[in-house]
Formats: C-alpha cells, structure tokens, sequence
C-alpha cells in the first residue's frame, strides 16, 4: 500500500524533489528495497515508479541508483553480504534488470538520458570484456541493445568507440551464443548512428571482410550474421543518407567532398552491396549448375536480399545516376534469378508467350443467381488446370512444410519491387518484360501465399511510381500488362465452383490472393485511370467488371469458420470500394476544371449494360449485409451507379425503364437502411447521399408517392442531429439539380424554415450547406413551391447573421448575400422577402462588406447581382447605395512626404489597396445604375460629369472610376460631352490617382462604345504634332491599355485568376446588362496601334518611369494576345543592341526586355511562345545594370513557369550562370549619393538586380526537375551554393531572408547534394548566420523595425534548424558550436522556443 501511494504521488505533475538530500536518498532507498520484495504485485509497483523517480531526482541520487542496479546484475563482492543467499540473488538480479529495461525505453530529457547512458554504457561495456561474469553475458547484451536503439545520440564518443570495438570481438568469437551474436549486431548497428564517419566505415568495412572470409570458411552462421549486420546498418542509417552518400570525411566545419573524376563510390556501392551480392550469388550459382544448395545457403540469401532491399530503397536519393544504375541493374538481375528458386519443385521456365488482352483465357464464374456464357472449351479446360494446381488437396505436402525457400523468394520480391519504385526508365524499358513474367508466373504458381501477395503488394507499391519515371508509351505497355494478367488472376480466383472439392484454409488462401489482386487494380486505376481502363478494349472492362462482381458476392455459407467469414467479408469489402472507384464519373467541378489531371482520375470508363447489371447486383447485395463497413461501402457504390445512369440532369433519361428500376432499387436499400435501429453512422451518411443523388439524378422516374416517401425522409434526416449536416447538402443538391418533375412543394417550407434555423448552429459547414440549399430552392421554386411566408423566416434569420460573416467570414457573406439577390430578383412572388432582404440592416452589411479588405472576385459578381436585384425590388434603395459607395476620397502618392524607404512602400501598398477598392465601389455603382432605368442612368452620369469636372471635389476618383463602368456595360450618349471631359481630364495638372482613373474611365468607355472613344485614343497615341503634350500621350496609352484588358475580356485583377474568373464574369445573372461587341473585333481594332507603341519603346528617349511601365504593360498584352508578335520585339531589340552602346539605347532594350516578361506572366501556364527567348535572356552579359535587371528577372518568370518554354533555359544555362552568379554582390559604383537640400542619403540602384539575381537562384536551386523543366549539373550546384554565401552578409534584410531560405530548403536536399553543398561552406555560413542572429534594432526604432529584425533573426534560425537534419551533423564542429550559441543565448533561445513550442538542445 505504501508503494502504491508512493508511485501514486510521484506521478503527480505538482511532485518536486526534497531540497533535503537525506529524504531524496531515503525515498530512492524505499523503492530499492520495494523492487525485490519476495510479493511480486509490490516489485511491479516498485518497477513503475522507477522511471518517473529517475526524472524527478537529481543527478547525484540517479548516479546512486543506477550503480547499484547495475551491480545487482554484475555483482562484486561487496555488492551482497554472506547472509544473502542464492535466490535472493536470482530475484535481485533479475528485478535490476526489469528495471534497467523499463527505464531504458522510457523517454527522458537529454541531461538524463547522458546519465543514464554515462553509467550503465561503460558499466556493461565492461561487463561484456570479462570473460568472468560470461553468465550475465545475456542480460547485459539485452539492457545494452534497448539503449542504444533508444538512446544512442546520448552515448559519449568514446564510450561508442569502446563499445564497437567490444560488439565486433563478440561477433567474431564463435564460441558466443547465436542469440547474443545477433544482439551485440543490433547493439552495433544502433551505434552506427552515433558514430561518426570514419568509425562507420571502419564498421562496414570489417563486417564485409568477415563475411567474405565466413564464406570462404563456409561459415554459415558468419555470413548470416554479416548479412544481417549490414542490413541493420543500413536500416538505422540516420536518412538512409550516410551509408549510401559519396565519401566524404567529417570534421571541423565542413566537409571534403570527391571530385568528380576522382570519386571513391559510397560505402554501400563499394563495400556493402559487393559483398552481399556475392554472397546471393553464391546461390545463384548453384542455381544455375543445378547443384543441390544445402538450405544454410538459403537463409544467408535471404538475410543478404533483407540487407539488400534496405540500401535499395534509399539508392535512388542521394546517388549519382549512372552508379545507381549500374549496381541497380545487377541486383535486379540477381533478384529475378532468386525468384524462381524452389528447390523441392520443377519450375519450367519455358512459360507462354505473351497474348494480346483481347485473347487471354477467360475464367467461367458463377453466383448464385447468375451464370455467365461459357467460354470456349480450351479455355475452360486450362482454366481447370490451373485452378487445380492452385487448390488441390495435397497442395501443403509432409514432405515440404519444413522448406524455407519461400523466405529467398518473398524477399527477392520485395527487393525487385523496391527497385521498380526507384529504378530508372532505361531499367524498367530492359527488363520490364522479364519481370513482369517472373512476378505473374508466382502469383499464380508459387506454393507459397505470401510469396504471392508480395509480388502483388510490390507490384502495387511500384505502379504509384511508374508515370513520374517512365514516357508514356513503356508506362502504357507496363499498365496493359499488368492490369490485364491482374484481372485474369483474379478471374481465375473466383472460380466458385472449386470450393467444393477445396479446403477450407485453401479457400481462405484463395481469398487473400482476390484481395491482392484487386488491391492492384485499385493502385493500377489510380495511378493511370485512362490508361488502365478508360482507353482499354470493350473485353478488357468486360473482364473487369466480371472480376469485381465475382469478388463482391458471398462466397461463404453460415456454417464457415467466423476467421474465413471475417477474410470473405474483407474481399467483398475491397470489391465493391473499388468498384466505387472505376463506377465514378466526373462531377460538374471537374468538368469545368482546368486540370488535366483530374479529369484524367475522374474520367468515365465505358461499360456495357450488361456489365453494369452485374455489378449493380454485386453492390446491391453488399448494400443489404449486416456487416456495416460493407453495406457503407455497398450504399456508396449504388449511388454511383445511379449518377452515372444520368450525369447531367438536364439530359433526358435513356432507357426510363431500367432507370425506374435502378431507382426504386436504389431507394428501397437506403429507406431500409435508415429505417432499422441503432444503425452505424458510416451507413447513415452513406444511405442518406444515396437518398438524396436518387433524387437528383433519376428523381423524375420514381412515382408520386415514392418521391413524396424520399423527400418527407431526407426532411427526417435533417432534423436528426447525427445525419443534419449530410441531410443538409443532399437537400441543397435535390433543390438546385434535381428534375422539375420531382415535386418539392410538400417540404419545401419546412426545409427552408429548417434551413433558417441552422444558420444560428456554430457550424460553418452547416451553415454554408444550409445558405446553398436556401438560395437552390429560391431560384426553383415557383409561388406554389415556396411561399412568402416560409422564406420571411430565412431571410429574418440570415439578416442577423450577415453582420457577423462581413467582419470573420467573407465566404459565407458572400453567399449570404447571393441568397438575398435571389430573393430580390422574385420579389413579384417573393414580396416580403424581397422586402426584408433589401431593407436598411442587410444593405448596409453588403455596403460594408464592399470595403471589406477579403473581397475577392466572385464576392464582387455576388454584391453587384445584389444590388441589381435590391434596386429592382426596391427603386429607393438606389439614393442609398449611391450615397454610400460614393462617399469616398484617396490621398495622392504625392502628398506623401517621407524619407523612409520601407514607409514610402507601405503606403504605396496602401494606395493599391484604396485604388482596388474604389473601383470595387464603382463596379457595384454601375450595376445598381443599370438596374434603375434609363431615366437613373442618365441623371447618374450627368452626377458624374458633374463632381468630375469639380476640380477641387472629393468624388472626382471615384466618379470617374464609376464612369468607366457604366461605359463599359452599355452605350453612352455623348450630350454630356462626356469624351471632351475625360480628355481635358488628362491635359490638366491632376494628381496621379485622378490621372489613372481618368485613363481608366476613357478605356472602359471605349470598350463599351468601340466607335465614339476609341478613334481619337488611336489618334493621339500615333500623332507626331508638336501640339500634342506627352502627359496626353501618356494618359491615352494608359487607356488603349485598358481597351485591350477589356478585349481579352477579363479585369485587371482577373488576368492572374484564370479562365474561370472570366467566365464567372461572363455568366453572372445580372440583368439590362447591353452585350459586348465581339471581343476580337476590339482587339484587333486596337492592333494599329501596336506599331506606334513599339516604335515608341524603340525610338523614343522615355525618361518617365510609369511610361516606361506603361509601355511595357500595353507591349506585353498585344503579344500575350498574338505570340507572333515576340519576333518583332526580338527585331527591335537586335536593332538596338547592334547601334551604340549608350543609356538610352540600354534603357530601351530593358523596356522590350520587360515587354516579353509581363507576356509571360499574363499568359495561361499551359500556353507559351513558339520562338526563342534567346536574345532577351542574353543582356544578362550587358554592360547597363537596367539590361542585366530586365534579363535577369525574365529568367526568373520563364523558371518559375511550368511550360516547355524552359526547354529554351536548359541550354543557354551554362552561358549565363557566371553572369548570374556575377550580380550577386554589392556594387558600390551603383550606390549613388542624393542630395535632398537639408541632408543627402545614399540609394543603391543595384537592389533590384540583387534582388533579380538571388530570384533566379533560389529558383534554379529550390524548384524539382518536374517543375523546372530540366537537371542543373552537379558543378553548376555547387558553385552556385559557394556563391550566394554571400548574400548572408547583404546589407538588405529581403535579400538576406531570402537568402536564409535558400539555404533552409538546401539542407534539407532540394537539389541533388544540397546538404552536402552546405556543410562544404559551415564555417563561413554558420559565421554569418550568427552575426545576423545577433542582430538588434535601435533603441528608438518604432515597432514595425523591431518586428522586421525578430523576422530576420527567426529566419536565420530556420537555417540552424534544417542543418540538425543533415545526416552526420555532430561531426560538424561550426555547426555545433552555432547550436550552442543559441541554446547558450537567452533571447535566441527565447525566439527559438516559441517558434519550435520547446527550448533549443546542444547537437
């Protein structure tokens, strides 16, 4: 009892140790004494209390104990008096070594964890050197083995070298038990971690010399124990990246890799893999002179291939490419051989040739209720042969139970599988065709399952990697192989009437095998769907869907052994989620998607009725088992059936009988399902979607009563609480896509008002399903459907909601807000409603939420149909909205008098942000003017005109950005001489922000009114007269850049957001909305003005910055508009550069060189320029700093873009990277002196080609080939690594940040060699890092100084945190000492614990 109180109290997070060391020593003593009481209920309590006592003690008391549990196992003389006698002894000894076990998997804090490593390592270190104390050899092997495998790091150096160096005496001495031998290989492999580098050679290189002499010695038990050795090292090889890297040798603060040319190999391909595969050779050999191979020589193979299928899954890594293949390619050949090995059976190697899918036997499979047509009779007659090869009764024989060759077979199966995952495209385009033989000949001959399941299982692993390693057409023959002999295995599985003359266990057998087939058909379908499938002959899916249904039906009667009932169960439970998976068919979201894909996993397989009646049968008898997985799994796949019966319900139904009958079917299964008691959740959810695509998709083919039944049930589920979220959605999908025919007005008011009621839950999800459901039945129903009545209670409800989703949910508001322009657009029916939802309180919440920083495209299109419809229903409204979005005023950019670099780009964000804002103002303005009537219009725009031509007004931005808009959607009428206002606009000495908006005004309006605007824009761009002023140039370039915005028929903002921006905009429900002209036709009327611009780029001395930008904008969206233009910038640029090489000639060539950069990026990712950029990339080598600038971020753009257009980088890479690499230092002759008048200041005009720079380098270093287009050669790597050291010294913190997060992701092996790259450069990185993290803000810097330097200080720590992961860090002395700075220094420490939630720990 006192014991138990004891551990009770020690447990208890407030438990502190006595400040008195008499009562700490006494309480360790009580728990020493309790821990060989002779009551054994005491000694576990005593055992259990141990660990935590041990955490909660201090160091002096834990020394203590330790030292006498150690000697309890070992003892001295002094460690028992005479009057103790032999079994106390025992029960000393073998309490001690409970305990020490106990403690030594439990998890304690790192000063802990080195005493207790510190005490008990060198103790049976010790012990295990004695050749006296041999008896207690065991348990100290089994403490030691438990320590180093948990605790490792925390072994002293020299304790590991001691400890190693006794482990390998102990391995080599033969007369040691086999059992401890393996134990001190375990201990030597887990010290391998801790050990550094040349201590791990010395290792590897030792245990490979004893297993070629054990083999020579013929020494069975050596080899196996040198085999197993290195498979252990290499299983716990810190990253797999030690043993198989290239050598390097550690210590001080960098590593000295081996050149090319000059490279020793890894450890593993010079030592490790040499020795292992001699020793499976030696096998192989046997093998192939037929020798008898005594079975010792099996288990040093398998042991080897174990050892071997370790390294080979981490080859592919951290090897250089050809010796990865070369050695890959050799082990594969041996593992094929090793396949086949089955000494006590005559396999016949001369197997079938292969046959076309169309022509492969076909297995008779027959159901209870269903027999198929027979298939020919040679067909059925192999078919019988093999089946009865695979089931016969005397398949297990007394004469080969005892063979383990299995083993040799499993393992070479899973090495093969390892290195189909890995291997190159050039292996698997070799010996694909070998091994695909070899696989399917053992999983359909091979005695032994779990040889069979192995080679589905790697097969299954390996079809996940084949389309990121191979072309098409090898992925295409790889996927037709194995997916039809797949489907043949599993046909020949489900041959049913077998089972009468075939074991129970062979059945149970047989049933893992159907499993494993189907598992890889699932990973085939998944990973290749329309190779797999959808593209495959009408036979092909034919012999699929006979092998899933065969799959799916029950196979096992009531009176089965419950284990076989249990393994039945998991087939069919794989049938039918898989025959989920190949039933699918694309939803309406992956249709419109612009990924490729994911229409490709979405995409429809074609199957006959037929087929599809079979497989209905499958998943309907799955739907009604008692087993709730499978009847889950069951109801899914019947829904999938019945939306593929009828994808789009605006089609008309096919074959309305079969449809009905599927329909009734399908319904019947869910109301059966919902209708029984205390049913699973899973079955729940899955009955209701049932339910409810029922509705959706063949709704219009059930009869009256039975949809009366459907729908009064789905009202059902959503008042339940455990289905109300499911219940919810399914209720919103009936109500937005389900056939006009299905009569909705029996519910339709107490859904709604139910609707209502969830939005008070605290659910989002519900919330949002029930605001989609709301507006879905609004936009349906008509006045019988959905009354006034029953929608006041939504709207009243939404109303008080609204609010709070304008200030935390700009989502939800926005569909709130859909909702309510719904109800406004039926305010005929809906007069009420319409009333409520257009009053004071919610159009005050969407005039907010028009400010709202959140608001984002589609929330814009939702506010503008809102206010439309508000103005419909309700015409005083318009004054309000007006009044509202109206009010609004901007400061100029040049009021804004500041010194302060950081500050002036702050408030330039802020400015973008108002701009943004303002024109999100006059977009909802011009809608609710449209939506008011002719006589509002007019009046409107005379408002406009008016505060327009106020020069000293307030409103002058935002009218003229409101002009704009409303010019843009319908025809104007120039009375108001609106053209003259928006010119004379231009000509005055305006601010920026009413210059931009009048340019913006006069484009839009010329989009809307192509004739009356766009004439004189043209006219003045192309005009030479010396009348014209440049600032009405300028104003009208900006315009015709608005004009071709508006041809492309996307917003400035909607450029970036894609294709589905632009058709949102197109399809928003607005009304007296006047149709565009025919964008093309606008475009190519604003074509005569490309060559004005571009002589104006080429010829022209631009010293205005905004026109410079200006002119590249309007020249980068003609050309992303007409590829075929880039060929005549690339003419004017080669002019330039071959004249004379002056600033201005320079300033113009980086102005086309920008051009073709903002081309890029407006162009689609899938879309790119057929001609080189060559000569663009080229000025990276100019002399002008603005040409390199321009280059240099152009490369970054054509980097960062996923498209072919990198194919033209690849080449030219190793002519520009010196350049490149050139940048990246500070240039003083671009740091220019300005004198402001009071006082000068220093400007570094080569920032933003630093900045350039250190782009493109983190893009060539960071990015994966995949994405990047091509392999940078390992020299470029490295010296581009040896060269950005230098921007950690940068005097700018953005370039220093960006720099530390380089450095981040290359430590973590980014690139090829990344890691290593870095330690090769510890000393001075680590240098660096520290003079940053050290780094403090002024006294008087205000708070968002202080904020950016903790950035920039956090950020250098990120650094420090990748470098822990890189293998082998201990042995990188700057590395450890930067560690211990941190953990040393109380603010970095600080920093460092918030940012990792614990404190930082020494390496």
């Amino acid at each position: 009892m006192a014991v138990s109180d004891l551990t009770q109290e020690l447990q208890k997070d407030t438990y502190k140790p006595p400040t008195a060391s008499d009562v700490e020593e006494k309480i360790h003593e009580v728990v020493l004494i309790a821990l060989v009481d002779i009551f054994s209920d005491c000694r576990d309590l005593a055992i259990r209390a141990l660990p935590t006592l041990l955490k909660k003690s201090t160091k002096e008391a834990n020394k203590k104990t330790l030292q006498i549990l150690c000697e309890k196992i070992a003892p001295t003389e002094k460690t028992f008096g005479p009057h103790v006698d032999k079994e106390e002894r025992s029960r000393h000894k073998e309490s001690a070594s409970v305990a020490l076990k106990t403690i030594g998997v439990e998890g304690y804090s790192k000063e802990v964890s080195k005493e207790f490593c510190g005490k008990c390592v060198p103790f049976f270190d010790r012990v295990l050197g004695d050749a006296n104390k041999a008896t207690v050899h065991d348990d100290a092997t089994e403490i030691l083995q438990i320590l180093c495998e948990t605790k490792a790091e925390f072994v002293e150096a020299k304790d590991v070298s001691s400890l190693i160096q006794t482990t390998i005496s102990k391995i080599e001495d033969k007369t040691y038990g086999q059992t401890s031998r393996k134990r001190c290989a375990g201990i030597l492999a887990s010290l391998s971690r801790a050990a550094n580098a040349k201590e791990l050679a010395d290792v590897v290189e030792k245990t490979a010399a004893r297993c070629e002499k054990a083999l020579a010695e013929k020494d069975v038990i050596g080899c196996e124990l040198g085999a197993f050795t290195l498979g252990m090292i290499a299983s716990k090889d810190g990253g797999g990246k030690r043993l198989v890297a290239e050598s390097a040798t550690g210590g001080g603060g960098g590593a000295k890799k081996t050149k090319k040319g000059g490279a020793n190999g890894s450890l593993a391909s010079k030592t490790v893999v040499p020795v292992l595969s001699k020793l499976c050779t030696t096998l192989v050999e046997k093998m192939e002179n037929n020798e008898e191979a005594d079975e010792a020589f099996a288990s040093i193979a398998e042991q080897s291939l174990m050892a071997l299928e370790t390294i080979c899954g981490r080859f592919g890594e951290v090897t250089s490419k050809s010796a990865k293949e070369k050695q890959l390619e050799e082990i594969l050949q041996m593992a094929v051989k090793l396949l086949t090995y089955d000494p006590n059976y005559d396999d016949d190697e001369e197997e079938e040739d292969d046959v076309p899918a169309d022509e492969m036997e076909t297995c008779q499979i027959r159901t209870p209720d269903h027999t198929m047509k027979d298939a020919d009779d040679e067909c059925e007659d192999d078919n019988d042969d093999d089946d009865d090869d695979a089931y016969d009764e005397d398949y297990y024989s007394d004469e080969i139970e005892d063979d383990d060759s299995w083993k040799v077979r499993r393992a070479s199966a899973r090495v093969v599988g390892v290195i189909l995952c890995s291997a190159s495209e050039g292996i698997l385009q070799r010996h694909h065709e070998v091994v695909f033989k070899k696989f399917f000949k053992r999983m359909k001959s091979d005695r032994e399952d779990a040889v069979k399941l192995e080679c589905f299982d790697a097969l299954t692993a390996a079809f996940a990697a084949f389309p990121k390693t191979c072309e098409s057409g090898l992925t295409r023959a790889l996927v037709e192989k194995a997916r039809d002999l797949a489907i043949v295995r599993a046909q020949q599985e489900c041959a049913l009437e077998k089972a009468k003359k075939t074991s129970q266990s062979a059945i149970a057998a047989a049933t893992k095998r159907k499993i494993a087939s189907l598992k890889l058909l699932g990973k085939i379908g998944r990973a290749n769907r329309r190779l797999a499938f959808v593209e495959a002959s009408e036979i092909s899916r034919s012999r699929l869907a006979d092998a899933i249904a065969g799959a799916a039906v029950t196979t096992f009667t009531d009176s089965g052994a419950s284990s076989e009932k249990d393994s039945s169960a998991n087939l069919r439970l794989e049938a039918v989620a898989f025959a989920s998976e190949v039933l699918r068919v694309p939803t309406a979201d992956e249709l419109d998607s612009t990924n490729g894909d994911a229409l490709a996993s979405a995409a429809r397989i074609a199957f006959a009725k037929k087929d599809i009646d079979r497989l209905t049968e499958a998943v309907f008898s799955c739907a009604n088992d008692p087993y709730y997985k499978l009847a889950a799994e069951g109801l899914r796949a019947s829904a999938c059936i019945v939306r593929r019966a009828r994808p789009n319900t605006n089609d008309a139904v096919q074959d309305k009988e079969s449809c009905s009958v599927l329909a009734s079917g399908s319904l019947e299964r869910a109301i059966s399902r919902l209708s029984q008691q205390d049913e699973d959740q899973e079955v729940k959810d899955a009955s209701v979607t049932l339910l409810g695509d029922v509705l959706t998709h063949l709704g219009d083919t059930l009869k009256p009563a039975q949809q009366k039944q459907a729908l009064d049930l789905l009202l059902e589920r959503m008042q339940a609480e455990s289905t109300k979220l499911v219940a919810t959605r399914n209720a919103a999908k009936v109500a937005r896509h389900s056939p006009a025919q299905v009569n909705l007005s029996g519910v339709a008011g107490d859904v709604i008002r139910e609707f209502a009621s969830f939005l008070r839950k605290n659910d989002r999800h519900l919330r949002e399903a029930s605001i989609n459901g709301a507006r879905a039945l609004v936009e349906r129903s008509d006045e019988k459907t959905l009354k006034d009545a029953d929608c006041v209670s939504f709207v009243e409800d939404a109303v008080t909601e609204l609010g709070g989703f304008v200030e935390n949910d700009a989502h939800l508001a926005a569909m709130c807000v859909n909702a309510f322009a719904a109800i406004c657009e039926r305010c005929a029916k809906l007069k009420n409603s319409a009333k409520k939802a257009s009053e004071s309180e919610p159009l005050a919440n969407a005039l907010k939420f028009v400010s709202s920083s959140l608001i984002q495209r589609q929330a814009l299109l939702t506010l503008e149909r809102y206010f439309e419809a508000a103005v419909v229903a309700r015409k005083e409204t318009f004054e309000v909205i007006y009044n509202e979005l109206s009010s609004i005023s901007t400061v100029s950019p040049n009021d804004m008098e500041t010194d302060d670099q950081a500050m002036v780009r702050m408030q330039q964000q802020d400015i973008a942000s108002v701009r943004l804002e303002m024109k999100n103002r006059a977009a909802c303005i011009a809608s609710a003017t449209l939506a008011a009537g002719d006589k509002i219009i007019k009046s409107t725009i005379a408002t406009l005109i008016e505060e327009i031509s106020d020069k000293d007004g307030k409103r002058q931005v935002i009218s003229l950005w409101t002009l704009g808009e409303i010019g843009k959607r319908t025809k104007l009428d120039d009375s108001n001489g609106i053209d003259n206002t928006l010119w004379k606009k231009l000509e005055e000495d305006n601010t920026d922000e009413v210059k931009t908006a009048a340019a913006f005004a006069l484009g839009s309006c010329a989009v809307g009114n192509k004739d009356a605007f766009l004439p004189k824009i043209l006219e003045t761009i192309k005009t030479t007269k010396k009348g014209v002023q440049e600032i009405l140039k300028h104003g009208a370039l900006r315009a015709l850049r608005e004009v071709i915005i508006g041809a492309d028929g996307s917003s400035e903002d909607g450029v970036l957001a894609g294709e589905s921006s632009k058709m949102e905009y197109m399809m928003s429900p607005r009304k007296k909305r006047v149709k565009r002209e025919d964008d093309d036709v606008l475009f190519k009327s604003t074509q005569q003005a490309w060559a004005v611009v571009l002589a104006k780029a080429r010829d022209e001395d631009l010293k205005d910055d905004a026109v410079k930008a200006d002119v590249a904008e309007v020249l980068g969206r003609f050309v992303a508009r007409n590829h075929s233009l880039v060929k005549e910038i690339e003419e004017a640029l080669n002019s330039i550069v071959k004249g004379a090489k002056t600033p201005e000639n320079a300033t113009k060539a980086a102005l086309l060189v920008d051009a073709v950069r903002f081309a890029l990026v407006s162009l689609p990712k899938a879309e790119h320029f057929k001609c080189s950029l060559e000569s663009f990339v080229g000025l990276v080598k100019d002399a002008d700093h603005n040409c390199r600038r321009a280059a240099l971020q152009l490369l970054s753009v054509i980097g960062r873009r996923n498209s072919s257009q990198n194919e033209d980088l690849s080449p030219l890479l190793a002519k520009v990277l010196p350049d490149v690499l050139s940048q990246l230092q500070v240039n003083d002759a671009l740091i220019k002196e300005i004198d402001y008048g009071p006082f000068k200041q220093n400007f570094d005009y080569g920032l933003e080609l630093r900045t350039a720079a250190y782009d493109f380098i983190d893009v060539l270093l960071t990015r994966p080939k995949s994405s990047l287009g091509f392999a940078i050669p390992e020299d470029d790597i490295e010296s581009m690594v040896d060269t950005i050291v230098i921007g950690l010294k940068d005097p700018e913190r953005s370039i220093r940040m960006a720099v530390h997060a380089t450095f981040e992701k290359l430590c973590r092996d980014s690139v090829p060699n990344g890691a290593e790259n870095v330690v090769k450069n510890a000393d001075k990185v680590c240098e660096l890092l520290l003079e940053t993290m050290w780094t403090t803000a002024n006294e008087k810097a205000v708070q968002h100084e202080k904020d950016q330097v903790d950035e920039l200080v956090k950020s250098a720590l990120k650094v420090v945190k990748a470098m822990e992961s890189i293998p082998d860090v201990e042995s990188y002395s700057k590395i450890v000492e930067t560690k211990k700075e941190i953990v040393d220094d109380a603010p970095l420490a600080k920093l460092w614990t918030g940012m990792y939630d614990s404190p930082p720990h020494e390496i």
